[in-house]
């Protein structure tokens, strides 16, 4: 398990931010595109080449039949930092099978 997502706790989730390079294609990760997730949306990534809640609500909005008349930023926040706590708390008490493989943001995203 990586060492930054031992830290993350249930008060620290919503902070969180993915590393560009880890996660998109060079092209992505030097800003000349934006990454199409898996629900449809656009992801950009930050100035610090990275993404985390400021950048998923960018996305999210982006998504195909999302209204963001019916949908507030807290809400977007408040679901990210548990999706986000849940998926790291289960690769750290199930490293053998999920280590890796469960905190992504395609994964956040959907």
């Amino acid at each position: 398990v990586h060492p930054s997502i031992l830290s993350i706790t249930s008060s620290s989730a919503a902070e969180f931010r993915f590393a560009g390079d880890a996660f998109f294609s060079s092209g992505i990760y030097a800003g000349k595109q934006a990454a199409r997730l898996t629900d449809g949306g656009l992801m950009n990534l930050g100035d610090d080449r990275k993404v985390g809640i400021n950048e998923f609500t960018k996305a999210f909005y982006t998504t195909p039949g999302v209204d963001s008349g019916l949908i507030s930023d807290a809400w977007i926040r408040n679901h990210y930092r548990w999706i986000v706590w849940k998926l790291a708390a289960t690769e750290v008490a199930f490293p053998n099978e999920f280590a890796g493989r469960l905190l992504t943001p395609d994964r956040v995203a959907l």
